[in-house]
């Protein structure tokens, strides 16, 4: 069996088992977080959840365009009203905190290990 197949045929074993045991791989191995939902008292975490912090550089474009797909799907106004004022509080957390403003970047070694391997399901 060649190297390609046999990775194929290992990938369908996990993901058969993850399956079977009702569990699903980490979406976020970034980081490790709690989030309760203020509506629903629900709480979620790095395996059903993303976390993108004030500080990424990125984020502002980012909800931009979430903020654009949402339009395209037809949202709610007041979602759509939400997603521009969270920006608005991002960008003023970054003017007060510019020097913590940064390009998001993984390291290389533990992290990039961690955060990079492939994905099984």
């Amino acid at each position: 069996m060649n190297e390609q197949k046999l990775v194929e045929s290992m990938r369908e074993i996990y993901t058969w088992y993850i399956q079977k045991e009702n569990k699903m791989e980490v979406i976020d191995r970034k980081f490790k977080f709690v989030a309760i939902s203020n509506k629903s008292g629900k709480k979620y975490n790095q395996s059903n959840s993303v976390l993108f912090l004030a500080k990424d550089a990125l984020l502002p474009d980012l909800l931009d365009k979430y903020y654009q797909l949402s339009v395209e799907k037809g949202v709610d106004v007041r979602q759509l009203f939400s997603i521009q004022l969270l920006k608005d509080r991002v960008l003023a957390w970054q003017r007060k905190n510019i020097k913590k403003v940064h390009i998001p970047d993984i390291e290389e070694g533990k992290e990039e290990k961690r955060v990079c391997k492939a994905n099984v399901c």
